[in-house]
This record gives C-alpha cells, sequence and structure tokens, in this order.
C-alpha cells in the first residue's frame, strides 16, 4: 500500500497515464496505444506497487519511461527510464538512415557529425534530398542545390543556367525554393533576351 504522498509522486503519476492510454478508450492517447494493440502487463497494471519495485524511482538525468521495442507493451522486460534524446530516437515515427550498413535515426548521425538537425531536414523536406546525401554530404556556406539528382551550389547551377547568382538568392529570399529560383530566372532571362532580338 503507497503512503499518501506516493500518490503525488513523479512515478505515481507515470503509472497511472501508463494504464490511462493503453486501457481508457476515452484517453486522448489511447488511438496511439491501447487502440493498436499496447498493453500494460498484468503485473503493473494492478499493482503500482510492483510497476515501482521493478523500474525504480525514475533518475533525475531521465524524463520519461520508454518502451524499448514500440510494437510491444508496457512491462519489466520492455522498459527502462530514458532522457529526451533516446525517447526521440525510439519513437515509431523516427527516420532510420543506413550507411556503410550502420543505422541510425537522423538525430544520432547529426551528433555523430556535428550537424544542425535543422538543416538536415530542410535539405531532405524542401529539397528534396535523399537522407543519406542530407547527411554525408557536407554543409557549406554557400547554398546547395539539387536538380536531375545532381548536387551544386547556387553559383554553380548559375553559371550553368547562364544567370547571375544575386538575381536566384533574390529569389530564394522572397519565398521560391532554390530550384523554383533558378528556373524563374533562367525563364525571365530568356524571355529579356528574346524581347532584345
Amino acid at each position: 500500500m503507497k503512503n499518501q504522498y506516493e500518490s503525488q509522486s513523479v512515478e505515481y503519476g507515470t503509472w497511472t497515464r501508463m494504464i490511462s492510454r493503453c486501457h481508457d478508450m476515452e484517453d486522448p492517447g489511447y488511438i496511439d496505444y491501447g487502440k493498436r494493440g499496447i498493453k500494460v502487463c498484468d503485473r503493473w497494471r494492478y499493482s503500482y506497487h510492483n510497476f515501482l519495485s521493478d523500474m525504480g524511482r525514475r533518475p533525475e538525468d531521465k524524463s520519461s519511461l520508454d518502451r524499448i521495442n514500440n510494437d510491444k507493451g508496457y512491462s519489466p522486460e520492455n522498459c527502462r527510464w530514458a532522457d529526451w534524446f533516446e525517447q526521440a530516437n525510439n519513437r515509431r515515427d523516427t527516420i532510420h538512415v543506413t550507411i556503410d550498413g550502420i543505422s541510425k535515426s537522423v538525430s544520432q548521425w547529426c551528433a555523430l557529425y556535428n550537424l544542425k538537425i535543422s538543416s538536415v531536414f530542410d535539405r531532405i523536406n524542401k529539397r528534396n534530398w535523399t537522407p543519406e546525401e542530407a547527411i554525408t554530404i557536407p554543409m557549406l556556406r554557400h547554398r546547395q542545390v539539387k536538380i536531375d539528382g545532381k548536387i551544386k551550389t547556387v553559383s554553380q547551377w548559375s553559371k550553368q543556367f547562364g544567370v547571375f547568382p544575386q538575381s536566384v538568392n533574390r529569389c530564394i529570399r522572397k519565398g521560391m525554393t532554390p530550384e523554383q529560383a533558378l528556373y524563374h530566372v533562367k525563364e525571365k532571362t530568356w524571355k529579356t533576351k528574346k524581347n532584345r532580338v
């Protein structure tokens, strides 16, 4: 039996929320847990004392309860106290990238190569790079653009397109993607040249 202050503990709150999202259909988190088959083992579901005995107190440097295998339920063999970084790398929607036969999450690769996560996701989501390209191609001070599977700086593409890089960068600052800016400036330059003839 828990003492009167135990119900206010972090561990007790974790235990009640865990049960609620797995077994209470009214809980907002039920759709991501109980509805997809994530349950709490009987040993924990019916005994906070067992949960606390198996997990112990939450360490100061850890933030929450984490399931090691996201497709399995809450049980002593599948749970740990994890920090934010461990939790973020163990989510169902975490993107994992395999480089040279080694698979890690994007944030783990970023930590390894000292990259900004936002820059890598910008390359993947806005510039249509593959995750491997986004991680392994060095970050340069000059903006890089991928067109037809080739990656070059704006200056290099501008030279190939026969346009001024300043004009391309001005369009990018106005909200165009680098690819849109290059084609826009190229089209505008072509029309200007045509009108001069």
